[in-house]
């Protein structure tokens, strides 16, 4: 489909079951033309309805790149509303009354449609300029609309989509509205089971090696060493060994302690890139022994694709399918199985359509590797639209909020592991709760030899 400012029909019906899904199934959502372009928002029963003004800027990928920014005020005299000011892309100056009554029910004026379009289907990430990209090939957080007006840190889909909800409520007074519920969604993509084992010989030596030059004296290097020789895995030990990478059991036992239902992403790679794939295999007696132990106490698995394959659809089935048979041939049985790229390499639409035509129910990468915050400025799962191919695909994404690494690292917002870190995730998942969302994060099962890195991670997982 060639780049437009106004939705396509299949697109107007993926933004109607998004209003059905998160709303009310009683909605019914269409593009209007009189004097011009407005939405009109129905609700069985009523002979109501709410007018949206129209912002075709919102459905362009050209235009979607360099977006006008202001705030707008949502209080109103006709009820009260959670959220008092919203950040409003597309929107060039602030408007001093964002709604007001008409004839027939309410009108808005900022396209509450137009941003949730654009950010769901990461029109900015179209047809991007090759050299933004970083190191890994990523699209990177600077580069988007929610960094450069900050506005990354908001779930501003949820937030508007909550005001456009007491919106209905306040029109429709018989309106069934939807209830949703916060939960917290741990996830852990196991890059390296082990750290002296299980993973290619290169990796054993450079993790012994970092070892040693951490170490500050010749005292702390025969340590190192000693650990090195105490670690050693067999199948029998294997998930209470004294490798500090082996976190299985304490992380599964500190999830249930809070009732939350762990997902751990394997890789599961037959060929594997010498520098940023671990090499372990998936088949070994070790992982299958992990992979049981996991789904033994009620927790999900899920695959983990290799860091070629975001861009490479043979590389990709062959990986998911491998870890589908693995899984079937140890007796796993999920209802639904889902995943997340390796380093978080992702390539709108490549990726999302490899993942559509596999037999996985979703997706758990979109969140930015150097930052937190909300990609697709939600913490809801959505299914996923196409713009360029205008079709909605059999995939959902489960948007990733946070992953450890960018609030610790040097690299990233530098943290650390203390209240400063804990603080900021805390805000983190407290934005997805005031929206009734998923707080879904990223905790490696290998970033927890510090203690400190495990009270931080326990403190955040209560709930």
């Amino acid at each position: 489909m060639t780049d437009s400012f106004y939705p396509s029909k299949t697109g107007i019906l993926w933004l109607n079951s998004i209003l059905q899904k998160r709303i009310s199934c009683d909605l019914n959502l269409r593009l209007a033309k009189e004097e011009e372009f407005k939405w009109i928002i129905s609700a069985s029963n009523s002979e109501k309805h709410i007018i949206v003004y129209f912002n075709p800027f919102l459905y362009s990928i050209d235009s979607s790149k360099d977006l006008p920014f202001s705030n707008a005020f949502i209080s109103n005299q006709f009820f009260t509303t959670k959220f008092t000011e919203l950040p409003a892309p597309g929107l060039e100056k602030k408007v001093g009354n964002i709604i007001s009554k008409n004839k027939k029910g309410l009108s808005i004026y900022y396209d509450i449609l137009g941003i949730t379009y654009c950010m769901l289907s990461r029109l900015e990430e179209l047809n991007t300029n090759p050299e933004i990209y970083d190191m890994h090939q990523r699209f990177p957080s600077i580069e988007s609309n929610g960094y450069k007006h900050r506005y990354l840190e908001e779930p501003i889909v949820d937030q508007w989509l909550f005001f456009l909800k007491e919106c209905c409520e306040y029109c429709f007074s018989e309106l069934k509205i939807i209830k949703h519920n916060f939960s917290i969604c741990p996830t852990h993509d196991v890059d390296r089971p082990a750290k002296f084992s299980l993973v290619a010989k290169r990796n054993i030596i450079k993790n012994l090696g970092l070892d040693l030059l951490k170490s500050d004296s010749i005292f702390g290097a025969l340590r190192s060493l000693k650990a090195y020789k105490d670690s050693a895995i067999n199948v029998n030990n294997y998930l209470d060994s004294k490798d500090p990478f082996d976190t299985f059991k304490w992380i599964i036992n500190e999830n249930s302690k809070n009732n939350l239902k762990s997902e751990f992403y394997f890789m599961a790679q037959k060929n594997f890139h010498w520098r940023y794939d671990t090499g372990y295999k998936i088949y070994s007696p070790f992982i299958k022994k992990l992979i049981k132990f996991i789904s033994n106490e009620g927790h999900l698995v899920g695959v983990h694709p290799g860091y070629n394959t975001f861009l490479d659809q043979n590389k990709f089935s062959s990986e998911v399918d491998f870890f589908l048979k693995t899984c079937e041939s140890i007796g796993i049985h999920q209802k639904e199985w889902g995943g997340r790229m390796h380093y978080l390499r992702f390539r709108w639409p490549n990726t999302i359509g490899f993942w559509a035509e596999s037999k996985f129910s979703y997706d758990a990468t979109m969140g930015y590797a150097d930052r937190p915050g909300f990609r697709c400025g939600t913490c809801h799962e959505y299914q996923i639209y196409d713009h360029q191919a205008d079709k909605i695909l059999d995939i959902r994404e489960k948007p990733l909020i946070v992953m450890e690494a960018s609030i610790i690292s040097r690299q990233c917002l530098n943290l650390g592991i203390g209240d400063e870190a804990l603080n900021y995730l805390i805000s983190l998942k407290e934005k997805c709760k005031k929206v009734d969302g998923k707080f879904t994060f990223l905790w490696h099962n290998c970033q927890f030899e510090n203690l400190n890195d495990r009270i931080l991670y326990q403190k955040l997982i209560m709930k």
